[in-house]
């Protein structure tokens, strides 16, 4: 009787750790790299630039990017994805969040490379969210940094260049500040 009982634990034990590994799999955690490391990569220098039009966003509203290419040659983006990676500061390090959902998540069907010619610039308006697995969150308040993915046309395709855009804000939306000033009122009442 003692050995089904301890036969029994064990299977418990080892069925309870499988799910607690499965739960912990499914969690994504962001990358982070420090202030020094962002740092060095925005001193990279390179002749195209990224512009966005505000330096202050509510977190419901859309983004509008300038690419502008100061090459003496034409540049090529991904027509699809814009925006290839965000950067959020958080205290002394910067978090990378997914700009879009990826495989195996997401299947997309890419629509190409897009041309901006020497000296032309191309504006996109980009909706401000991240992705954890397959679920588009909206960006929360804090200070962003988004980059774009590259290529010359001299490089064939081998060698990708980054541009990232200045800092801008991300700030709460009326609509959510009232939710959470409601929210409180009610909290007060209730006690």
């Amino acid at each position: 009787m003692q050995k089904k009982t301890k036969i029994i634990s064990i299977i418990v034990a080892v069925l309870v750790f499988i799910t607690i590994g499965i739960f912990i799999s499914r969690v994504q955690h962001p990358i982070i790299i420090t202030n020094a490391q962002f740092q060095d990569k925005l001193s990279q220098l390179t002749d195209v630039k990224i512009f966005i039009d505000k330096n202050s966003y509510f977190s419901n509203e859309k983004v509008k990017i300038t690419i502008q290419n100061n090459y003496d040659e034409p540049i090529y983006i991904p027509g699809a994805f814009i925006v290839s990676k965000i950067y959020k500061q958080d205290r002394d390090n910067w978090l990378i969040l997914d700009s879009y959902c990826d495989y195996p998540h997401c299947v997309h069907r890419l629509p190409g490379l897009e041309e901006i010619k020497s000296g032309e610039s191309k504006e996109v308006e980009w909706n401000p969210v991240y992705f954890v697995r397959s679920d588009s969150k909206l960006l929360k308040a804090g200070e962003y940094v988004v980059s774009i993915n590259f290529g010359l046309n001299s490089s064939k395709g081998k060698d990708w260049k980054v541009a990232y855009s200045e800092s801008f804000l991300i700030r709460r939306s009326f609509a959510q500040i009232f939710l959470d000033f409601v929210q409180s009122v009610m909290f007060t009442f209730n006690e």
